[in-house]
């Protein structure tokens, strides 16, 4: 499967609800995972970026979908 790497950054709002997040991404890796992706990694990171995500997707439609 290809692999894809996301970078990410926290909305406004997604900082006010960050004692959420873990349960957000929770969720959201379990719906990637029933479109047919697998999450190899995800890294909180520090400079322009939030977050840094890696991954495989059956295909692009499947990556970009979800994204």
């Amino acid at each position: 499967m290809p692999i894809y790497i996301s970078l990410m950054k926290l909305t406004d709002q997604g900082i006010k609800d960050i004692k959420n997040a873990p349960q957000r991404t929770a969720d959201n890796v379990k719906r990637f995972e029933a479109m047919g992706g697998k999450l190899i990694g995800f890294y909180t990171v520090m400079g322009e970026y939030d977050y840094v995500g890696i991954a495989e997707a059956p295909n692009d439609e499947v990556a970009m979908t979800f994204m």
